[in-house]
């Protein structure tokens, strides 16, 4: 399948200017976390696609705040773990998919241990402030109750349970959850995590019909009605809240854990520019944000955003101070985010090389900063197809596609980026002491760069003081 960019109109941004507030008697909102797996930034008629239909989506867009540009990780459990524990991969350890090894993504306990040192785990700190917490689909690494969720579908640390975790859809274990909410009269998180569109793309009959011959391959038709049966679900839970009147006081955050492109001609079904890269196909999301009566809806085509940004925006939600060491913005107040300046984000191989030292599977690091993209190769870039060997610049404006490496061309650029890009690599948590109350306690150990120095072809190897 040929990448493709849609441009959308850029809307005036009609957000607020300023989070939005609530007097401390008021109820807290109920608060769902949606997130999409393997999903491309583009496959959604809000952003533009011709190709596939998701009217309950378009819904969500419509009435929320939808930042067109947002990033997260290109892989699916280093995303989950950002959206528990608020933290970049390098900084809360869960870099990859997997711990290199003889069993190979068996043994969870490591990287459940890494998990749970985190200072902050969102479900445990929203338990504590009086919400049920569910747990549905996809969480990786760790039992739904290690991380606070009051219940949840995750039993163990197996693959087959926390990681994989293949919920497609069946509302029963929501139902019976929002039931208990509802008796309980508590506020409500729900982590909804289905596992769509991801392959194995087999879509129900029905959409497998009316998507045959869309796409430019058979397997580019059956990911474009996998897209659909994604948003089939979304429809679904909407309609469970409307049935318990959960609708109107609720926060709904929604995002794909990383992105996807279909190349039926390369050995693995997926465009090597896709998910596992840091190029825009594999890290682009749009993130929408609704609160009804609270947020006022509209669109913002200009401000990169971040994965980080939801887990403060979740406790700004829910009323809760966030911890000065998360590194997020709230994006209810759209001002924060257009003044937060660039967004970092970093590559690195499937398999965690080193659980302990996240350069050993260092494949690249990324700022975006308006619409300049710099990506700077890490020891490991050239273990995967498609990543750059030496710096690389883009103008996403007129070179949405990264087509026109313009390092040679705007030296300033890259070395003003490849600053700032140090400097936010350069700090570290200190695990000694954590902080999982989530009190807001900065537990951060003074910056220790990792130092770097150019060889002859531009690439970059890294050492440590």
């Amino acid at each position: 399948m040929k990448a493709k960019y849609p441009v959308a109109a850029v809307f005036v941004l009609v957000a607020l200017f300023g989070a939005p507030s609530r007097a401390g008697d008021q109820a807290k909102p109920n608060i769902i976390l949606f997130i999409s797996d393997d999903h491309g930034f583009s496959d959604y008629g809000f952003m533009g696609s011709e190709d596939v239909e998701t009217p309950n989506l378009d819904r969500l867009a419509e009435a929320g705040l939808v930042y067109s540009r947002g990033y997260a990780t290109p892989s699916c459990a280093s995303s989950l773990a950002v959206l528990l524990t608020g933290d970049y991969p390098h900084r809360n350890g869960i870099t990859g998919n997997d711990l290199k090894g003889p069993i190979l993504g068996q043994d969870r306990t490591p990287l459940a241990e890494r998990t749970l040192q985190s200072p902050l785990l969102l479900p445990r700190v929203l338990a504590e402030h009086g919400y049920l917490t569910f747990q549905v689909g996809k969480l990786w690494n760790t039992d739904h109750a290690e991380v606070g969720f009051t219940a949840g579908t995750a039993k163990g640390r197996e693959r087959s349970g926390g990681r994989l975790g293949q919920w497609r859809g069946d509302m029963a274990p929501v139902r019976d959850f929002l039931e208990r909410a509802d008796r309980a009269g508590k506020p409500f998180f729900l982590w909804a995590a289905p596992y769509l569109p991801h392959r194995p793309h087999r879509p129900p009959s029905h959409l497998q019909e009316r998507y045959a011959g869309r796409g430019e391959s058979k397997t580019e038709s059956d990911y474009l009605a996998m897209v659909a049966f994604l948003d089939e679900v979304y429809g679904r839970l909407e309609r469970l809240l409307s049935e318990f009147g959960s609708g109107e006081d609720t926060v709904t955050i929604y995002l794909a854990d990383n992105g996807f492109g279909v190349d039926p001609a390369h050995r693995s079904g997926a465009d090597p520019r896709s998910k596992h890269s840091g190029y825009e196909l594999g890290v682009r999301t749009p993130i929408v944000v609704r609160w009804p009566g609270q947020l006022v809806s509209g669109r913002n085509d200009q401000v990169p955003v971040s994965i980080v940004d939801v887990v403060p925006t979740v406790l700004a939600a829910a009323g809760i101070p966030a911890p000065p060491s998360l590194p997020g913005v709230n994006l209810l107040d759209a001002a924060a985010a257009a003044a937060r300046g660039p967004v970092f984000l970093s590559v690195f191989t499937v398999a965690i090389q080193e659980l302990t030292d996240p350069v050993q599977s260092l494949r690249a690091r990324i700022a975006v900063e308006g619409f300049w993209k710099l990506m700077v190769p890490g020891p490991h870039a050239a273990l995967a197809e498609g990543d750059p060997l030496r710096p690389a610049l883009y103008d996403l404006r007129q070179d949405p596609g990264e087509e026109v490496n313009l390092a040679r061309s705007a030296p300033e650029t890259v070395s003003r980026l490849q600053e700032k890009l140090d400097l936010w690599w350069a700090t570290v948590p200190d695990r000694a002491s954590p902080d999982p109350s989530g009190t807001g306690e900065d537990q951060r150990s003074p910056a220790q760069p990792v130092q770097r120095s150019s060889d002859r072809d531009g690439t970059h190897t890294f050492t440590r003081p």
